[in-house]
């Protein structure tokens, strides 16, 4: 007569213990280079939009031979954002960034995040651009994003790091 061992089906408490002790050491390396690559992609959102805000300039500024118009004088639109509803403000506002004229001749687009603004890009609206990626100070990862495009540390307030772009 042959004796038939009954296979108990499931998993024992170390087993899952173990599954569980994985799928946490993967997420606690994984999130933060997700986090970065969200953030790296709407930086790249918004040097885009900047670069094409200030190239509308320069067709404002052989036309009228000034910078000093709005970003509705020029014609900046963004599909889905809207014109600040300030009227002191010359500014456009999105979902996951807003783009500002500043007055100083600059244009930038700050990306939102969670209670602060982590980082911004600006172009400075003359021939001799000058492009800056700025980050929180506080923010490690704002500020490797700007490093990753090629910035060079440039200056530092208590608001911002700036980084030169290449």
């Amino acid at each position: 007569m042959k004796m038939q061992i009954k296979a108990h089906k499931g998993f024992t408490l170390i087993e899952l213990l173990v599954v569980v002790l994985i799928i946490g050491i993967l997420s606690a390396v994984a999130l933060p280079q997700y986090k970065a690559a969200v953030l790296k992609s709407r930086l790249a959102t918004a040097m885009t939009q900047v670069e094409h805000g200030r190239q509308l300039y320069d067709v404002y500024y052989m036309a009228n031979g000034t910078y000093d118009a709005t970003l509705e004088d020029v014609g900046f639109e963004i599909a889905g954002c809207q014109k600040s509803s300030e009227e002191t403000t010359d500014s456009v506002s999105c979902r996951n960034a807003y783009y500002h004229h500043l007055g100083d001749n600059h244009l930038a687009g700050v990306i939102r995040g969670k209670g602060y603004n982590p980082i911004a890009y600006t172009a400075s609206l003359s021939k001799n651009t000058i492009r800056y990626c700025m980050a929180n100070p506080e923010d490690k990862a704002a500020n490797n994003v700007c490093k990753s495009f090629g910035a060079t540390f440039s200056h530092q307030s208590t608001d911002w790091v700036s980084y030169k772009m290449p």
